[in-house]
Formats: structure tokens, C-alpha cells, sequence
């Protein structure tokens, strides 16, 4: 707290430009204020390290932002909700949903929403109101307090800034790298590793060799397909228990953002069963897994329900296992039939 307090004193009284400090704030105010669901903090971010503003303040006023914004997330969500609901912007907001950059703003949020235009709102009142301050206390209280041995012994004072040019340069180096390397990581290598920990995974949930010819993926269009899938059968490794030429999605942005996957579309091509292989699979070896004791034991005990996951299951089956109040009252009913009859032969009797 110190250490944040100090830094604070050292941006007002160096001889940095008063929009290094302003401007970190402003940027902090939208970074605290938009729920982090949204891909406008990437832009956010990219802002504040491109321009020369006080990063440090910029971290430190994005928590407290944050905190306030999360008092005021009702009346974001309120405005929000009255503009996306706006009979007169419903073909533009159509448009720009139907667009996959706007997508990824989360736009449709009423909380992105509403809090995205309180902060564009806010923006020039703020910078205005801030550079006053800022002046009028370097030139009323910064004076005085420098005047003090304690502000003296505390080293506040009479910081020279090291860089007030508008552009950090080092900043756009810093980001360029970072988007070269997450391309690279996403070009190259994301739909490989995604293949084989599905094929992995699989393998070791139907405990059965899975194989998958290749995975592809557009996360401009939010798009998946998959081609080549063979499940091959325990018990006949020569022949595949289900097999699938081909399989095709579409994700739904909204949940994606929320780390949840809904499917919007799917598509399957030539599903087939019982299909001989080209070269028979590999049996399945318990050693290869790196399940612990406990999973194991599980294993064995839904064995016999998990033998064949593709086998329909028997509605007898199904509905000795659920307690349906009609079947209840079947019962019932049937018990007191019974029960009156023998009441009537009794008195017959």
C-alpha cells in the first residue's frame, strides 16, 4: 500500500505531462468498468501500452474501478438494456451481430453495453477535470508540501520523467511480439494438440483405440470439423463400432466468451457402424493411462453399464430406475383393488 501510495506521488509531482496521468485513469475507468467477458480489454490494453501513460497508475485505478463498477453494474445493465432494445438501432445491432468482429465485442451484453457508453460518456469530462486537478496541485499543494523535510526524506518530489513523448514504442514492440507469438501458437499448433488430446482422451474414456484423420479450426467464423473419426470395437479390433466421415459445427459466441461451448449447427456425414477397418486397432492397455486407484475402482463398478456407450438402452431398464409418481399410483391403486376384493369375499363368506 506503501509502495502504490508513493508511486501516486511521484506521477503528480514529477515534471511528466499531466495527460500520462489523466490518461491512465481514463483508460483504468474502462478497463474496471467492462466485465472482463468482452475482448474490448485486449484493445484496452493494447491502448495503454502503446500510449506513454503511467502504467503503474493505470493497474492500480483499474482495481478500483473495478470495484466500483461493480456497485453501478445495475444501472450499466439498465442502459444497456435501453439501447440494445432501441426499435431504431435494431438493424444496425442485426448488422453487427451478424458480423464476427462485433461478435467478439460482446456487444450484445447489456452490462458490455451500458457500461462501454457510460465510459465513452465520461471520457472528456474526466480528462478535463483530471488536468485541472493535476495543474492546480502542482501549483498550489506540491509547491507547499515540497517545502516539508518529511515529503523531502519520502523522495516524491522532483521526479524528472524519463519519457513524455505521446507513443511508447517499446510498448507496440511488445505487443506485436505477443500477437505474432499467439498467431503462431494458433496457426500452427492448436488444431494438432486438439487432436491428439481428443484421440487421447477418448481412447481412455471408451477404453477403445480412437483415431482422428484431422481437426480444423475458424475462430473468425467460430467453426469446427472434424473428419475421420473411427471408434474402433473392444471386442472385434478388426471392425470400427462407430465410424464418421465427416462432423461440422458452429459454436455460439455468448456462451464461448462465458467458457461454456454451445452448439449453434451441427452437421454429420456418413455415420456408419460396424465397419471393418483398413488395419486393426490396438488393443487397450490400463498401463498406458495414467488413471489413479480410485478412478479404477469406479471403472469396475460401471463396467457392465458402460461396456458398449453406444448400445440403446431397455425402457424396462429405464423405468425401474426413475420413480415416476404414476407408476406410484399404479401400484397403489392396484394394492387397494386387491385389497377390496378380498374385503368382499370376506363378507360373502
Amino acid at each position: 500500500m506503501y509502495k502504490t501510495i508513493k508511486k501516486l506521488f511521484k506521477a503528480l509531482n514529477s515534471s511528466g505531462k499531466s495527460w500520462q496521468i489523466s490518461g491512465a485513469i481514463v483508460l483504468a475507468m474502462f478497463s474496471g468498468f467492462l466485465p472482463s467477458s468482452t475482448l474490448i480489454l485486449l484493445f484496452i490494453l493494447f491502448i495503454s501500452l502503446v500510449l506513454n501513460i503511467n502504467f503503474s497508475l493505470f493497474l492500480v485505478f483499474t482495481l478500483i474501478f473495478s470495484g466500483v463498477g461493480y456497485l453501478f453494474d445495475p444501472l450499466f445493465e439498465s442502459i444497456g438494456y435501453s439501447i440494445l432494445t432501441s426499435e431504431g438501432l435494431n438493424s444496425i445491432f442485426t448488422d453487427m451481430y451478424n458480423s464476427t468482429i462485433w461478435k467478439w465485442s460482446a456487444f450484445n451484453y447489456t452490462l458490455v453495453t451500458g457500461a462501454l457508453v457510460v465510459s465513452l460518456i465520461l471520457v472528456v469530462p474526466m480528462m478535463m477535470i483530471l488536468n485541472k486537478l493535476i495543474t492546480l496541485y502542482r501549483v498550489q499543494i506540491g509547491q507547499k508540501l515540497n517545502e516539508w523535510k518529511f515529503t523531502k526524506w519520502m523522495g516524491v518530489f522532483n521526479e524528472e520523467a524519463q519519457n513524455t513523448s505521446i507513443f511508447r514504442w517499446w510498448g507496440i514492440g511488445v505487443f506485436k511480439v505477443s500477437v505474432i507469438l499467439i498467431a503462431i501458437i494458433f496457426v500452427f499448433l492448436f488444431d494438432p494438440l486438439v487432436k491428439s488430446t481428443m484421440e487421447k482422451e477418448l481412447s481412455r474414456a471408451l477404453e477403445t483405440q480412437v483415431n482422428i484423420k484431422s481437426f480444423s479450426s475458424d475462430f473468425f467464423n467460430l467453426h469446427v470439423e472434424i473428419s475421420g473419426i473411427e471408434i474402433a470395437d473392444k471386442d472385434k479390433l478388426t471392425h470400427n463400432l462407430v465410424q464418421l466421415n465427416k462432423i461440422d459445427f458452429d459454436l455460439g459466441f455468448s456462451a464461448l466468451i462465458q467458457k461454456k461451448a454451445f452448439i449453434e449447427t451441427l452437421h454429420v456425414d456418413a455415420l456408419s457402424f460396424d465397419e471393418k477397418r483398413a488395419s486393426a486397432a490396438k488393443a487397450y492397455s490400463e498401463s498406458s493411462s495414467s488413471k489413479t486407484t480410485k478412478e479404477q475402482s469406479d471403472k469396475q463398478e460401471k463396467s457392465s453399464d458402460m461396456s458398449n456407450p453406444f448400445t440403446m438402452p431397455n425402457v424396462d431398464d429405464i423405468l425401474a430406475k426413475e420413480k415416476l409418481q404414476s407408476i406410484e399410483e399404479a401400484k397403489a391403486f392396484k394394492a387397494d383393488v386387491e385389497e377390496t376384493k378380498v374385503e368382499q369375499n370376506i363378507c360373502r363368506a
